[in-house]
């Protein structure tokens, strides 16, 4: 009899099955266990949690999640009057675009920008670039 680790659609571990059955989104691999998290599957292995994960690209919508519901109000307020921050959330928003680079110098440059207008914090902005959402 065999033992399958079940994982749903983004990889996460969330059951077992014992049998002879094949069964899509299983493996017959054991997981990594990391207290505190979740065993993933990707790309043919379980993920070692242990590891740090370096985030270095994000969706739009986790781009936005980045911040905080005030500093997103803030920022919108901004975008009205600052032409720089205009720029750099309209390219961030655009449709076409598929996420934002958090290591290029230019969303650097804008964060410290909105750190200048006492938007956000130096803590913050590190938070941001590092990929920590709110």
């Amino acid at each position: 009899m065999t033992v399958l680790y079940l994982f749903d659609d983004k990889g996460y571990l969330y059951g077992l099955h014992q049998g002879n059955s094949v069964i899509e989104n299983s493996t017959t691999k054991a997981p990594i266990y990391t207290e505190g998290f979740t065993p993933q599957y990707q790309d043919g292995a379980w993920i070692d949690q242990s590891v740090p994960t370096i985030v270095t690209r994000v969706t739009r919508l986790e781009f936005k999640e980045l911040f905080t519901s005030a500093e997103r109000v803030a920022i919108k307020k901004a975008r009205a009057i600052d032409d720089l921050v205009e720029d750099f959330f309209s390219i961030a928003e655009d449709p076409d675009s598929t996420g934002v680079d958090l290591t290029l110098p230019s969303t650097e440059s804008v964060l410290f920008h909105l750190e200048g207008l006492g938007i956000l914090t130096e803590e913050r902005h590190q938070q941001i670039l590092a990929g920590v959402p709110q």
